[in-house]
């Protein structure tokens, strides 16, 4: 059963009326398992996306290839032994598989790589960051 809430002190309660038909389905007085995500804004998706572009057109690069130095840089892979060879399998950071609340720490992690490890300068997208926090609040 799925159903929208909104977080009101120490508790969850339906967001909406649809929502509200459905909590009354669950059964009173049990525990419960909950697993609570916050949905992706495609505009942060869609940020993460320009921000590699940038940085890649900056240093001769692809906007895949960015994206995937960030997955090395946070650590978003697995490794997996195979033929007795290490191989790297890059961790995805589709809408299903990151909710806003992980995208958010991902994005945050990239930023500082691309300021400290990288050396990017702030100013050099710092349009697309202003714009992109503006975009999120709409």
């Amino acid at each position: 059963m799925k159903f929208w809430a909104i977080r009101q002190g120490d508790a969850l309660v339906p967001a909406d009326t649809e929502s509200a038909a459905e909590f009354a389905d669950l059964p009173r007085e049990r525990q419960m398992q909950v697993e609570a995500k916050v949905p992706r804004n495609p505009r942060f998706h869609r940020l993460f996306f320009k921000l590699c572009q940038r940085i890649g057109a900056g240093i001769g690069q692809t906007t895949e290839w960015v994206e995937r130095a960030f997955k090395v840089e946070t650590g978003n892979f697995e490794v997996f032994r195979y033929g007795g060879k290490d191989h790297f399998v890059l961790g995805s950071i589709a809408f299903h598989n990151m909710d806003d609340v992980a995208f958010n720490a991902f994005f945050n992690q990239c930023c500082q790589i691309m300021y400290e490890r990288w050396g990017i300068d702030p100013a050099s997208v710092a349009d697309l960051l202003l714009r992109g926090e503006e975009d999120m609040k709409r």
